[in-house]
């Protein structure tokens, strides 16, 4: 969803930046005038190029960030039942009847 709102605020950034004026000192185009051209030259859906592309990123990223997280889980949760000397494959409850 964020992608979404900031796609054409970065579409424009980046054109912005592009247009940073020119040699003679002037000031290159305001965010008003860079949006309505924008607009003019490829629609309104030309504020969202690259919102393809951006969400794929994010997908990939958060897709990595989850698998890490939950391997990190895993491991950590291996490493304490191992000092625990508990057969179980959980922390708590252990489902093996066990005292502790």
């Amino acid at each position: 969803m964020s992608a979404l709102i900031t796609t054409p605020l970065d579409t424009m950034k980046t054109r912005m930046q592009v247009l940073d004026g020119d040699e003679n000192g002037r000031h290159g185009p305001t965010v008003v005038q860079t949006m309505r051209n924008l607009v003019r030259e490829g629609g309104r859906m030309a504020c969202c190029r690259g919102l393809g592309a951006r969400r794929a990123s994010i997908s990939m990223s958060a897709t990595r960030m989850i698998t890490i997280y939950e391997f990190l889980k895993q491991l950590s949760m291996k490493k304490n039942v191992q000092e625990d000397h508990c057969p179980c494959p959980y922390l708590y409850p252990c489902e093996a009847n066990i005292s502790h």
